[in-house]
């Protein structure tokens, strides 16, 4: 993912030097204010203060993050406001990566594909969860039914030589973890000791699928919901989009919403279609294609509410 994004940086670095310098790319200032006003976006805000005026915006961010804190909500429609905050998305990751040593490893589970889903005890159904409780065991939350994937074996940039890199995530409640955070990207005291405890029962789980992972790690990392919030731009830390439950989004088709109700502001990433069609990344992609043409093409703002509102 890494090398992926420093191509494509690179590339629209060289467009712009082949086009005699038009344009200016900046990272790392974050956007505090898509400005909008008689329903035409104007420009962005940073949060350093300093104002870029533009006809067309493209936000990467999800629709929640974008009309819920970067808009006024004023802006657009009551309806459109409450179909937004109202829409479902998908729940959210415990997820702990792993670099590991692999001669010390067994990944021959992994001969037949990079991913597997396993649940002990597959015939029984698992240990059902209260997230509102204050503290899940982790034995609990082990039970449940996990991905884990060998990710380094179709990256071979993700590590050196002799090092391959295992993810495993299991489903987690947003609600459960923000407690954690007094404010801003803060954590209260017990954070770090209890998400590491939760990561550490998943990998020894994993151990009846990879004998041998527990010794062999050599850096281990384990995100929450609030790391997929606010590392990935996802509200409520939501990994897949809008929600795939049916009665959620009864027709499964891939509806593109790329256009919005402001003129001039568009969508791009994982939340600019109905479905992920072809999955996050590609997805995200298209999407980041389609709005680049509707900015050239000047296309209108949309009246149809398209987003998945449940029935």
């Amino acid at each position: 993912m890494r090398f992926l994004c420093e191509r494509l940086v690179d590339a629209i670095i060289g467009r712009q030097e082949n086009h005699g310098g038009l344009g200016e790319l900046r990272l790392g200032p974050e956007v505090k204010k898509v400005r909008v006003g008689r329903g035409k976006v104007s420009g962005v805000t940073l949060k350093d203060g300093v104002n870029i005026d533009s006809a067309a915006v493209i936000s990467n961010t999800d629709y929640k993050t974008t009309f819920m804190n970067l808009i006024d909500p004023d802006s657009i429609s009551e309806e459109w406001y409450r179909a937004v905050v109202n829409a479902k998305q998908t729940r959210s990751n415990l997820q702990v990566c792993l670099g590991v040593e692999a001669n010390r490893v067994d990944l021959s589970s992994f001969k037949e594909g990079d991913r597997m889903i396993y649940r002990r005890n597959q015939g029984d159904s698992p240990e059902e969860i209260d997230w509102s409780e204050e503290e899940i065991h982790p034995e609990t939350l082990a039970g449940q039914e996990l991905e884990v994937s060998l990710l380094s074996r179709n990256d071979r940039m993700l590590g050196p030589e002799g090092t391959e890199v295992i993810v495993i995530r299991t489903e987690a409640e947003h609600f459960h973890f923000s407690r954690f955070r007094p404010t801003g990207r803060k954590r209260d005291p017990g954070y770090q000791d209890y998400k590491m405890r939760l990561g550490r029962a998943l990998i020894q789980e994993a151990e009846n699928l990879i004998p041998g992972l527990e010794e062999s790690i050599l850096v281990m990392d384990v995100a929450t919901p609030l790391t997929f919030e606010e590392q990935g731009g996802r509200s409520g830390g939501a990994v897949a989009g809008w929600s795939w439950n049916y009665e959620d989004h009864p027709d499964y088709g891939a509806r593109e919403l790329i256009r919005t109700p402001i003129q001039g502001l568009y969508m791009a990433g994982y939340q600019a279609f109905s479905a992920l069609f072809m999955g996050g990344i590609p997805t995200a992609m298209e999407s980041a294609k389609r709005a680049a043409r509707a900015v050239l093409q000047g296309d209108g703002p949309v009246e149809k509410i398209m987003i998945p509102v449940t029935r």
